[in-house]
């Protein structure tokens, strides 16, 4: 139960930093409602559960294979972050939400898989969780395996949850708004998501 407990919060806290896939999945919700800002987080959630799980099979052998990559993790993510910013701004928040299909939430979840699993962030968030916590250390046998997926199940529920509770925080408070105001504010999150993957591609140098 200890390892689901700290799982639910690590998960919830590292989710819950305000970053380009909370600024995507608000401007998806403003746009096409909750349903369609919470698939973008649970693709999100699901990259967290699976670095979560590689974590935990070897800290040693991942920073290996980001010293390696780095440049490259870094470069496709912020061009990726660039596409989106400018498509979001220039995308308009009509009076009625747009109604997205299955279709589109599969989109939505895929593209914020993508763009989480290679976002560096993500994966040193969870190298530094699992190194001080012990966890997949070299050499660490102290954890179980079953240790292991119940804090795994614990970080992509806590994910989840924040995700979660962040569109529908979002899709109640835009009914406070006007779609002006609400197109201005989309427009805002695109220049945001823009300047954070000029400043991930800078950060490579």
């Amino acid at each position: 139960m200890i390892f689901l407990i700290k799982g639910l919060l690590i998960g919830f806290t590292i989710a819950m930093s305000i970053g380009p896939i909370a600024l995507l999945c608000i401007a998806r919700t403003l746009k096409s409602g909750r349903l369609a800002g919470f698939s973008s987080g649970m693709g999100a959630a699901t990259a967290d559960g699976f670095y979560a799980v590689v974590a935990g099979l070897g800290v040693a052998t991942i920073i290996r294979f980001l010293g390696d990559y780095k440049s490259s993790f870094f470069v496709f993510s912020g061009l990726f972050l660039m596409i989106l910013g400018v498509k979001i701004f220039l995308s308009e928040i009509p009076p009625e939400k747009i109604s997205a299909s299955g279709k589109d939430y599969l989109k939505n979840y895929f593209s914020t898989f993508a763009l989480t699993i290679v976002n560096p962030m993500t994966i040193l968030s969870f190298i530094a969780v699992f190194g001080t916590l012990g966890i997949g250390s070299d050499g660490d046998d102290h954890f179980s395996v079953l240790s292991i997926s119940i804090f795994v199940l614990g970080a992509f529920l806590g994910s989840a949850l924040w995700y979660l509770i962040l569109c529908t925080g979002i899709e109640y408070l835009s009914k406070k708004f006007s779609s002006k105001s609400l197109t201005v504010i989309n427009r805002v999150s695109g220049i945001v998501i823009w300047i954070f993957g000029i400043l991930t591609i800078l950060s490579i140098f």
